[in-house]
């Protein structure tokens, strides 16, 4: 590279003697940093002041400000610093918004699983309803079917608590149970109640004599289950008044 201060002999020796102005000092600074031959010119000034200092020592010694030569702040520098702040607040925007982004991502994914499990939940419950819909469909359409036949079944009056067997068929079906009337017969209504063996009352309902010696009364076999029950028979008066008739204790036989 050419030197632009070549010409200028003595602008080595004013600035190692001080004598340059400000601003023309500090583009010699910017210069010889990275000029060899202006570098080596500087040192051959400071070389001669120190020797000529020592050649003549009367006289009063000179204090001369050497600037602190150092290397100037290049203007790439500031423009890289620049472009770097100038990437910077972008990047920074950047990753806030991907650290929201990824919140939101993960809310929405919580809500979504949430959401799954309400809809599998749903379904779950909406099968379960649907084979229980279709299980009432075949028990009704079972129970409209023509029922040739009819279990009947006689219950008599024992002393004690005898227990008479009803065996039952394993297809719930309507049954038909009998029972004795008084004698002589005092009521023209009956009331009788299905009791289990613990004293709950199963079924509860009134009727009126089939004959002048028999009551009957048509029940549904799913109201039973293997077991021991109770049938209460109670008279009522004209004015409701109930009376015990009868009490038959059975046992409840499932056929297999």
């Amino acid at each position: 590279m050419e030197n632009p201060h070549r010409e200028e002999s003595d602008l080595d020796e004013r600035y190692v003697s001080g004598r340059l102005p400000v601003e023309e000092r500090e583009r010699f600074e910017a210069h010889f940093v990275d000029c060899p031959e202006c570098l080596e010119r500087i040192e051959m000034a400071e070389g001669l002041r120190r020797g000529l200092s020592q050649v003549a020592p009367r006289e009063p010694p000179r204090v001369v400000a050497l600037p602190l030569i150092r290397r100037p702040r290049l203007p790439t520098m500031a423009l890289a610093a620049s472009i770097v702040l100038a990437l910077a607040i972008p990047l920074a925007l950047a990753l806030r918004d991907a650290g929201r982004a990824k919140g939101d991502l993960q809310a929405t994914q919580t809500a979504a699983a949430d959401l799954r499990q309400k809809l599998e939940a749903a379904q779950s419950s909406l099968q379960r309803e649907k084979e229980a819909h279709s299980a009432l469909e075949a028990e009704l359409a079972r129970a409209r079917q023509p029922q040739l036949t009819v279990p009947v079944f006689a219950l008599i009056t024992t002393r004690g608590e005898e227990m008479q067997a009803l065996r039952l068929p394993r297809v719930p079906q309507w049954i038909v149970v009998s029972f004795e009337r008084e004698v002589p017969p005092r009521f023209d209504r009956y009331r009788i109640t299905l009791l289990s063996s613990d004293g709950r009352q199963v079924w509860r309902g009134e009727v009126s004599p089939t004959s002048h010696e028999m009551l009957a009364l048509g029940l549904h076999s799913s109201l039973f289950s293997p077991g021991g029950y109770v049938f209460q028979v109670e008279g009522l008066t004209k004015d409701g008044r109930p009376f015990l008739v009868a009490r038959h204790s059975v046992r409840v036989i499932q056929d297999q």
